[in-house]
């Protein structure tokens, strides 16, 4: 048995509910990009241009880099 969770959501509505709880106990966070198929079939928006996925991840980092413990990581 495993100390562990799996949160599978919308990535920034997600590190958001966590931050109160797991602020600075969270070992691993593993952010999936958009990946710009344009016909996968995912729910989110994936045409970002360069800038616009810069942001978006520059804002999650930001969130997660509260949630990751001294010896976590962030991928």
């Amino acid at each position: 048995m495993t100390d562990s969770s799996l949160v599978h959501h919308e990535n920034w509505q997600a590190l958001n509910l966590l931050q109160e709880r797991y602020r600075g106990h969270i070992k691993c966070i593993y952010i999936d990009p958009p990946y710009n198929t344009g016909n996968d079939g995912f729910a989110y928006k994936d045409n970002y241009k360069h800038s616009g996925v810069l942001t978006m991840m520059k804002n999650r980092i930001e969130i997660a880099d509260k949630l990751v413990n001294a010896t976590g990581e962030l991928h």
